[in-house]
């Protein structure tokens, strides 16, 4: 299966119109380059074959890359039927000093019909979306199909991104607040994982408070905040965040949340740490 995958993906390279898919950590820029405050020495990780939770809601980024704007259609295709329940956003750019970066989002409708206005910016040949699949608490562990499909109207074609979704063993609690903290969020233009730093900190903080609601205009630092806490939700206590942590990270948690940052390797580090939450969660059923 992992064979034809990569042999499909090299297959689209040919194709003047693409569609890739990310991790939430990887931010997309207009130009179609990973934003500069994202890049690290490790590459992005594949994303192929990605596990996600049973009661709960996993992310991706979807990015529809065009050489020229023109109409096209954004599909999200499963296998069986609504396995998932799907709810697609569109990114909003934002202009920082350093470039553009996708930072608020607007719901859009599955399939997406997009047109040359969704390019706007000078230059601009992605667009770029925000994917959240929700798993039903009784949904069977299973291989699932969840496929990216572009239509473009020159083509006159299809492109899929083959992709095969893991239901894990793992249940989320029915309820998660989010945690948040009042300390000054980071700068937009900060690196992606900067926006998770409260989470993870949070019981380490005098200045936490818990909210249920968004505070406003959805941004893709708001809902990375939540799933981190849905992610954190399946540890019993943490002391095993902290046991993760230090295996992840190569230092003890409370030493670096006194003044967290982003590793050489660049935001996806929480990506390792995440996958240990659920080897733990999943023994431990």
């Amino acid at each position: 299966m992992k064979v034809f995958a990569l042999l499909a993906l090299l297959g689209m390279s040919c194709f003047a119109q693409r569609v890739f898919v990310y991790s939430p950590l990887t931010r997309i820029g207009p130009d179609g380059n990973i934003v500069r405050a994202d890049k690290g020495s490790s590459e992005p990780r594949t994303i192929l074959s990605p596990g996600v939770p049973r009661n709960g809601v996993s992310p991706l980024r979807i990015v529809v890359e065009l050489d020229k704007p023109e109409p096209f259609w954004l599909d999200i295709g499963q296998n069986p039927e609504n396995a998932v329940k799907a709810r697609l956003y569109r990114e909003n750019f934002i202009e920082t000093p350093k470039g553009f970066v996708p930072h608020t989002l607007t719901e859009v409708s599955i399939p997406y019909r997009g047109f040359e206005t969704d390019f706007r910016l000078p230059g601009q040949k992605a667009v770029t979306f925000w994917l959240e699949m929700g798993v039903a608490k009784d949904a069977p562990v299973d291989r699932i199909k969840i496929e990216p499909e572009l239509y473009v109207e020159s083509m006159k074609d299809w492109v899929v991104y083959p992709m095969e979704v893991r239901i894990q063993d793992p249940v989320l609690p029915d309820v998660a607040s989010v945690v948040r903290s009042t300390a000054k969020d980071a700068a937009v233009n900060a690196p992606a994982d900067a926006a998770i730093f409260p989470v993870i900190c949070a019981d380490l903080a005098s200045d936490q408070t818990k909210l249920n609601e968004s505070s406003g205009q959805l941004t893709t630092r708001e809902l990375l905040r939540r799933y981190v806490q849905q992610d954190i939700t399946l540890l019993k206590q943490r002391t095993d965040l902290d046991a993760l942590f230090r295996k992840v990270a190569g230092t003890d948690r409370k030493t670096w949340c006194a003044a967290p940052s982003t590793p050489s390797t660049g935001p996806e580090w929480y990506l390792r740490l995440r996958d240990a939450i659920y080897r733990q969660a999943g023994v431990a059923q």
